[in-house]
Parts: C-alpha cells; structure tokens; sequence
C-alpha cells in the first residue's frame, strides 16, 4: 500500500507552486485538498466592485452572494407584486374595468389615462380619488390623487393638472413617491385630437437618497361618433426612469351600444425591461340601466409578470357630484386585493 506524504513543509511548497501555475493541482491519489484562491467580484448598484476575500471556499462565496443579491433586490426596487405597468394612476373608474381607458372619455379620470380627452369635455371638473392594495407577504400600496380638469369657454387649450401621492410599506420599509402632472390638449381635426403630459416625479425611500425626474407622455384620440373611439398613448418617453415609472404604450377601443353598455378594451405594452415584448389586456364592461347609475366589471392579463385580475364596481354621476367604487382581485393569490374610491365634482 502506498503511504501518502503528510509533511507540513512539503504541502506548503506543493501550495505555493500551484498559485503560481508551475504545476497542475494534485489528484484525488494524493489525499490532499488544495483549494485555489477565490475572487467573487459583485457588481451592485452603479458599478461599485466588492471583492470578497482571497482564500474563501466556494460554497461560502455563494452564501455570501446570495445575500447580497437578495439585500441589492430588497432596497433597490419595489417588488414585481406592487408594479403596475400602462398609467401610473388609472382612476376608480378604470379600475373597475380593468384598466382600460385610453379611448374612453371619464370626466376628471380622463386626465390620467390619455390628455387627447381633455377637448371633449366641458366645463371644469374636480375629482378626489384613493385607493389601497393588500398583498399578504409583501406589503401594501396606499394612493391619494387630485385631478383639476379646466375646458371652460376661453381657454386657450384644454388643460388639466393632477396629483399623485402614493407610499408603499414593504416588510418594513417605506418608500413614498409624488407624481406631479400637466396636462394639454386640443383638437387637429373635429374628430381627432392630441394630448400631452409634462410630468415630475419624485421617490423617497427608507435608507436611499431622494430620486426625481421629469417625463412626459404623447397621446392621441380618434373619436368619428359618439359611440366608438380609438386611443393610443405613449408615456413616460423619456429615458430616465424608474421600476414604477417605466415608458409604456398602450392602445385602446371602446364602443357605447344604444346609451345602456359601454366595452372598453386597451393594449399596453412596457418599452423597457421586457425583453419578450409581452403585453398588458385590460377590457370591462359597463352597465348603464339608467344615466346616473353605471355598473361594471372588467380584468386584466398581466402577461410580463404572470398575474391575472378580475374587476368590478359601481357609480353614480349626477348633474354635478359623482362618486365610484371599484374593487380588485388578484386570481392567483388568496389575499392580494385593492379598493378604490372617487369623488367627482362637475362646474
């Protein structure tokens, strides 16, 4: 039987020959493990490189890695949970209807969803909205919005002003985020208009520094009758942006039948992080038995981050006050749901 050399001199020379590649590391015959130096080089958030020991073993290096790719993921975005891709605030009509509203007029909703609907309104609206979303193991996302619609006679183009505050409380930290927005529009022909949105943006999160930027958006609206219109909407078309605030397009359709259903359908598909070119399907239904009552149900088939919803509400809109509730569901999830609430006042 051969007997294996266990001299403390001799492994030494045998290490320091292998680091400097003058040999080949030992076989298995030889029963001695030597473990070559290990460089795990990180690239975690802007570019910054973290070298992690000379001599660690390779298990170890993984452990280590993971945590930190897992610490990378927790503080630097919101979870794929509480991202909704297309508007950043749709509005509780909307959202009882999947979503979708691009094409759709909705008084003082309208200004968040494409600014081309700005010249087919009338008057000056005023609408208060708040929404809450659940998530068991994730957390929970909190919005209250403002929206200052202006189409009086005499204005030189249709405009509109809305506002966006919304935090989230993910397992223990809070990021809060203000979405200012200025909105045009007016008409090119009598059945075709544009809109456009010059917005700020700005993100406050625990244990980060501030972030903001400005974006904008383009819309249009083709309108030949009153039942049918076709919107389409590009936002966000800037280069800076955020995970919350993603350039997106999106396309939509809807169709009054006789003053007593309305079909909204839109087409949003996310410019940025969305390799695949997978797209958001936002369509609802909605019920009018009388002109002041509107019942609706509507989903959504998130296809980039394989979630689908169902959507439903109520509203009544009277000469001058209106108010709307829609609720959400996330299907593959037991306690993911959202609520949302409006106030809407008609001068």
């Amino acid at each position: 039987m051969d007997k294996t050399n266990t001299n403390p001199q001799e492994i030494s020379n045998v290490r320091t020959r292998v680091r400097k590649k003058e040999i080949e590391p030992l076989d298995k015959r030889k029963k001695l493990t030597v473990i070559e130096p290990t460089r795990l080089s990180l690239k975690i958030s802007r570019c910054t490189k973290i070298v992690l020991g000379a001599r660690l073993p390779q298990r170890v290096c993984y452990i280590i890695f993971g945590l930190l790719c897992a610490q990378s993921i927790a503080f630097g975005q919101e979870p794929a949970d509480l991202i909704a891709d297309g508007a950043y605030h749709t509005g509780t009509v909307a959202r009882a209807l999947g979503g979708a509203g691009v094409a759709a007029l909705s008084s003082a909703e309208s200004a968040f969803l494409n600014p081309a609907h700005l010249p087919y309104l009338r008057g000056y609206d005023v609408g208060a909205f708040r929404s809450e979303r659940h998530t068991r193991g994730v957390g929970s996302e909190r919005d209250w919005a403002l929206s200052l619609v202006d189409v009086t006679k005499g204005v030189m183009l249709p405009g509109a002003f809305t506002y966006v505050s919304r935090s989230y409380d993910i397992q223990g930290y809070r990021s809060d985020q203000q979405d200012f927005a200025l909105n045009l529009g007016d008409r090119i022909t009598p059945n075709l208009s544009w809109g456009a949105r010059v917005r700020y943006f700005r993100t406050v999160t625990q244990g980060r520094s501030d972030e903001s930027l400005f974006n904008g958006g383009i819309g249009l609206l083709f309108a030949p009758m009153r039942e049918f219109g076709i919107g389409l909407m590009a936002d966000n078309i800037l280069d800076s942006h955020t995970q919350t605030l993603r350039p997106v397009t999106t396309i939509g359709a809807h169709y009054l039948y006789q003053d007593f259903f309305r079909i909204r359908a839109d087409l949003a598909f996310p410019t940025k992080s969305n390799p695949d070119r997978k797209a958001i399907i936002m369509t609802g239904l909605e019920i009018l038995p009388r002109p002041d009552i509107a019942f609706r149900f509507g989903g959504r088939i998130d296809d980039q981050i394989k979630q689908n919803f169902l959507t439903a509400g109520l509203g009544w809109d009277g000469p001058r006050l209106g108010i709307d509730y829609a609720f959400e569901k996330r299907l593959d999830a037991s306690d993911d749901h959202a609520h949302s609430l409006d106030l809407r006042v008609h001068f």
